[in-house]
């Protein structure tokens, strides 16, 4: 179990340079939000995609500074649900420099908040046409 689990973080963290990453939301907000198109993988209504987080200055966890987080989501497509399945917070931009922050405890179902970066980057994974 450690080891698929290691093996999970490993992969999110040595593809995060390789994906090709496409933009979701930027310019007028704090953060440039992407996706990850390759990352989709689809079983039924429920869509599993990567996301990439980039800010343009520094937020905090506790007191450690983070430029970027990246993030492995599953989304419900028909009931317009998600949930975070792994999320890890860099301290360089685009997933680049050290992991200051790990996490592959599986977040409980969450609805998607109208008008919100979950429904963007819900609407790309599931296809939607965007507002």
């Amino acid at each position: 179990m450690r080891k698929a689990i290691l093996m999970m973080i490993l992969a999110v963290v040595s593809s995060s340079a390789a994906a090709d990453w496409v933009q979701i939301i930027g310019d007028d907000t704090s953060f440039t939000a992407y996706a990850d198109p390759a990352s989709i993988h689809r079983a039924g209504n429920r869509v599993k995609m990567r996301s990439l987080l980039d800010f343009k200055t520094a937020d905090k966890l506790d007191s450690t500074p983070y430029m970027s987080q990246i993030e492995q989501q599953e989304y419900d497509c028909k009931k317009e649900q998600m949930r975070t399945l792994a999320l890890n917070f860099y301290s360089g931009n685009m997933g680049e420099g050290e992991t200051v922050y790990s996490d592959t405890d599986p977040d409980k179902w969450r609805r998607i908040i109208p008008d919100s970066i979950d429904e963007d980057l819900w609407e790309t994974a599931c296809r939607k046409p965007h507002r």
